[in-house]
């Protein structure tokens, strides 16, 4: 699996993002019809493609869950 994810980030980011797109409608039609099966599995293809983006970028993974984290704070503090 490892030489997939090593040739699609050698993609150019044009085309990545292309991917990225097209598996998120995928994951929303999949979502607003209810199957919730297909829609596990076209998120996890968005996913896989979103780190191919972020490798692309040089984005640390770390760095995405720790922007996440900021917010969820941000969020508990506006509700109290």
């Amino acid at each position: 699996q490892r030489h997939l994810f090593i040739r699609d980030s050698n993609k150019g980011k044009n085309k990545i993002a292309q991917k990225v797109s097209e598996e998120t409608a995928e994951t929303i039609i999949e979502a607003i019809q209810g199957k919730k099966k297909l829609a596990v599995q076209e998120s996890c293809d968005l996913l896989y493609h979103l780190i191919v983006m972020w490798a692309k970028l040089g984005v640390n993974p770390k760095e995405i869950w720790n922007e996440l984290d900021k917010r969820m704070k941000k969020t508990k503090t506006k509700k109290k």
